[in-house]
């Protein structure tokens, strides 16, 4: 994973862990942040499947 969605993707994690730990929880922002790192698990995802695919057009 690339060095700004990893730094990326923690911060999104850490933000879910303080939103549920507020007295109450947040759960608005919990489920923000949960969509935001689905967002960068799926778009590494995506740019790991196009890039072998070129790498496999190239041989």
């Amino acid at each position: 994973m690339g060095k700004y969605l990893l730094v990326i993707l923690i911060v999104m994690v850490m933000g879910m862990i303080f939103s549920i730990m507020t007295n109450p929880p947040n759960l608005v922002m919990f489920y923000g942040h949960l969509a935001g790192a689905l967002v960068v698990v799926a778009y590494y995802t995506y740019s790991g499947r196009k890039k072998r695919q070129n790498e496999k057009k190239r041989k």
